[in-house]
C-alpha cells in the first residue's frame, strides 16, 4: 500500500473508523498520511503553464461527524497547519433554531453534538450528573408489589455464581411503567429491590409471580447458557417473548445505557431517593470508544453497578413496551362483493391480567385462550 503514492486521499467518517490492532491515529499517520508525501512535492508545467498555481498535488480530504474529543477528527481538528470547516445542521437554507431545540430535545446530549451540532463533546467524564439525579428525584416511596393494571417493566442484575461474586454482588430488581406527566411520556419507577447475599434465583421469579401484568422483563445474561430464560419459561412464569435476556456486550451496553442517558437528561425518568442507586449512578463514568460506543465503569475501586444495571435494564425494557398495540384484519382478495354486516360492539381495550396482551372485553384474550 505505501509504494503507491496518491495526489488526493479522501476519508469519509473517518472519526469512527475501527481498525484491527491500530489506533486511528497510528493508522492515519502510517497509510494514510505517508502516501502523499510523494505526490505533495510534485512539480507539473503543461505547455509552459505551471499546474502547481492551480491544483494542490498531494492532499488530504477528511469528512465526518464529531466523535467526542478524542480519535483521529479531534487530532487532525487541533492542527494548526490545516484548514478546518464546521457545518451544523442549521447550515443549511430553510432550517430553524426551534426544529433544532425540538430535536435536541429528543437525544441525548453527546449524540446530539456529533449528528446536528458538529461539536466535539467531552469523551469522558461523569455520567450521570447530580442536577439530573436531583430532578428525577420524587419523594413517593416504591411500594413492593404494586398492584398495576397496566404493564410494568421489570429489570434485574443476578449476582454471580462463583463463591467471591455472591458474597459481595447483590441480586437487585426495579420495575418502571410508561405515564404521562404534563403531556409529556415519562417513565416511574415503581418497585425496587434489593435480595439478599446468595439468594437464589427462585426468589426473584416469585417476585415476578406478584406483578399482574409485565410487559416486559429485562435482566443481563452472564456466560454462554441461559438457565434464568429457561427456568422462567419452564416454570410458567414468563412467555418467552416477554423475556429480554441482555448480552453486555460493548454494542449492547452502550445502546442500553445511552436509554438511561437520554431519560435522565430530558427529564423524563421519575425514581424515588435510594442510597444505594444514588451512590452508584453518579460514581458512573463514561469513555467514548474509537467506534462511536461508550465504555462504562466506576469511578472508584469497589463500587458495585447492580443497582444501576437493573434500572438500566428496566428502562430499556419500558422503552421497548412504549409502542401503542394496534388491532389488525387481513382480509383476502376477492373479486365478489362483500356486503358488510350490522357492525358489533366490541366493548372496551383491556388489558389481560394473566398475559398484560391487550383485547376487547366482549371477546377473550388470544393469548391465554391458547395453551401456553
Amino acid at each position: 500500500v505505501l509504494a503507491y503514492p496518491a495526489t488526493l486521499m479522501i476519508c469519509d467518517e473517518i472519526g469512527f473508523w475501527e481498525i484491527e490492532n491500530m489506533k486511528q491515529t497510528e493508522y492515519y499517520n502510517k497509510v494514510i498520511r505517508s502516501r502523499i508525501q510523494e505526490t505533495r512535492e510534485w512539480k507539473i508545467e503543461y505547455k509552459g503553464v505551471n499546474l502547481n498555481d492551480f491544483f494542490t498535488f498531494g492532499q488530504i480530504f477528511c469528512i465526518s461527524s464529531t466523535n467526542a474529543q478524542q480519535g483521529i477528527l479531534w487530532y487532525n481538528w487541533n492542527i494548526s497547519s490545516y484548514n478546518q470547516y464546521r457545518f451544523c445542521w442549521l447550515a443549511k437554507k430553510g432550517r430553524t433554531l426551534e426544529e433544532y431545540n425540538e430535536i435536541k430535545k429528543t437525544m441525548p446530549s453527546d449524540e446530539f453534538d456529533s449528528v446536528f451540532a458538529a461539536e466535539f463533546s467531552s469523551a469522558s467524564g461523569g455520567f450521570i450528573t447530580l442536577l439530573e439525579y436531583k430532578d428525577a428525584i420524587k419523594d413517593y416511596g416504591a411500594p413492593e408489589a404494586p398492584p398495576i393494571s397496566i404493564p410494568i417493566y421489570p429489570g434485574a442484575d443476578f449476582a454471580g455464581e462463583d463463591t467471591v461474586s455472591r458474597d459481595v454482588d447483590e441480586t437487585v430488581m426495579i420495575a418502571s411503567i410508561n405515564i404521562k406527566e404534563d403531556k409529556i411520556d415519562k417513565v416511574k419507577v415503581v418497585y425496587t429491590n434489593g435480595f439478599p447475599l446468595r439468594c437464589k434465583k427462585e426468589a426473584v421469579y416469585d417476585e415476578l409471580k406478584k406483578f399482574n401484568t409485565i410487559g416486559i422483563f429485562a435482566y443481563d445474561k452472564a456466560g454462554v447458557g441461559d438457565s434464568v430464560k429457561n427456568d422462567l419459561i419452564d416454570g410458567h412464569v414468563l412467555p418467552e417473548y416477554k423475556i429480554e435476556a441482555l448480552t453486555y456486550s460493548l454494542p449492547n451496553k452502550s445502546e442500553v445505557y445511552y436509554n438511561m442517558k437520554r431519560l435522565f437528561e430530558q427529564r423524563r425518568v421519575i425514581i424515588p431517593d435510594i442510597p444505594k442507586l444514588k451512590e452508584q449512578l453518579l460514581g458512573l463514568r463514561f469513555e467514548k470508544t474509537e467506534g462511536g460506543h461508550i465504555k462504562v465503569h466506576h469511578a472508584r475501586e469497589g463500587l458495585h453497578d447492580d443497582w444501576a444495571d437493573a434500572l438500566a435494564n428496566s428502562l430499556w425494557a419500558a422503552n421497548r413496551g412504549s409502542a401503542v398495540p394496534v388491532e389488525v384484519t387481513i382480509v383476502g382478495a376477492s373479486n365478489e362483493k362483500v356486503k358488510e354486516g350490522k357492525k358489533k360492539k366490541r366493548g372496551e381495550f383491556v388489558i389481560c391480567s394473566k398475559c398484560g396482551e391487550g383485547y376487547w372485553s366482549n371477546s377473550s384474550c388470544s393469548i391465554c385462550s391458547e395453551d401456553f
